[in-house]
């Protein structure tokens, strides 16, 4: 199994966000959902999308996945900022975590679809 380099600017913020001082449980426990998804996603575009899918299909995918995910560091400055609270900011992570975890599922399925056509 190949050993992930997790160099990504999003899943340092996360990590970031689980080395803060003040979050709370339900925070701390949406942020590492973020980062399973985050696992889960990479997991899926070596072992399944990048053997199964065409570039392009690939690509539409990617860049769909990435309009979302371009929220989390943003929201994580503004949690250190302060100018977010601890609520509003579970909030809005939790959109984009449940994305992730939908956006993944949805892949696996399209490459299974995509295998078992041929």
């Amino acid at each position: 199994m190949p050993v992930a380099k997790m160099k990504s600017k999003d899943y340092q913020a996360l990590v970031a966000v689980l080395s803060g001082e003040n979050i709370s449980w339900p925070v701390a426990a949406l942020a590492a959902r973020a980062i399973t998804a985050y696992a889960r996603v990479n997991q899926w575009m070596v072992e399944s999308g990048k053997k199964n899918l065409g570039a392009y299909e690939l690509g539409e995918l990617v860049i769909d996945l990435g309009e979302k995910t371009e929220e989390i560091i943003p929201l994580v400055e503004k949690l250190q900022a302060g100018s977010v609270n601890l609520d509003e900011f579970a909030q809005k992570l939790e959109v984009v975590v449940l994305y992730m975890e939908q956006w993944v599922v949805d892949a696996a399925e399209r490459t299974d679809r995509v295998k078992r056509q041929g």
